[in-house]
């Protein structure tokens, strides 16, 4: 029997990933005008990823990190096809990237309805990846805090926190619910817990990993009822 009920906040909870697509779509549409050689959005995006997934594996993540992914692109493509550097373009790609951080993205559908149903039968955690300074921006501008038990903000998602997380709860108790297969699906059931995967409109491909075992996936919150009855 569930006790406990861990949330993923971005993508799962608030509407986050369509921002950071906004601002790629942008910024390919840049690379492609200065870089024609670049080819295709989805090559230079190839590119992007490849910056932005080693970054984070490396350091974790923080709030500079995607502007400075960008950045990192621009360089790369400079070098690839002999152009100067021009510090004005560098600071207009940063600008591309800071600019997904000019508004807090809206609550899912149906988030806080779920939350209150929930919080009567289960102990709650949030358990989120990201700049703490970015992400208790969110959760206190929607004042989620009041659902949850516990508030977890780490830069990179790793088993060791979920696990320490869900003490001293049993992994049989402990459901995950995320839309990442590396931040939350694969580790919970390594763990031997019951994920659920919520399915983003937007993925990030730093979330795509393969994952062995079966796990239900849901597309709205409402869903988890099903799951839990």
């Amino acid at each position: 029997m569930v006790k406990m009920i861990i949330f993923d906040l971005d993508d799962t909870l608030i509407d986050t990933g369509k921002y950071y697509h906004r601002q790629l779509d942008l910024f390919t549409s840049a690379v492609k005008e200065k870089f024609p050689e670049a080819g295709s959005k989805e090559d230079i995006l190839e590119v992007y990823y490849g910056f932005d997934s080693n970054t984070i594996e490396e350091d974790g993540y923080d709030k500079a990190h995607f502007p400075g992914s960008m950045v990192a692109t621009w360089k790369y493509y400079c070098s690839e096809y002999g152009y100067e550097i021009v510090e004005e373009e560098l600071k207009q790609c940063a600008k591309i990237g800071w600019d997904v951080y000019s508004r807090i993205p809206e609550q899912l559908k149906d988030t806080v309805e779920t939350l209150e149903r929930l919080r009567e039968d289960y102990e709650l955690i949030l358990y989120t990846m990201g700049d703490a300074e970015i992400q208790l921006e969110k959760i206190e501008h929607h004042n989620l805090e009041r659902w949850f038990d516990q508030l977890h903000v780490v830069p990179l998602k790793e088993r060791h926190y979920l696990e320490k997380i869900s003490r001293p709860y049993p992994p049989e108790s402990v459901m995950v619910v995320g839309d990442s297969l590396r931040g939350e699906i694969k580790p919970a059931l390594e763990l031997g817990m019951y994920a659920v995967h919520r399915e983003s409109d937007f993925p990030w491909s730093f979330h795509e990993v393969s994952v062995p075992g079966e796990f239900p996936t849901i597309n709205d919150l409402p869903e988890l009822f099903e799951l839990l009855s």
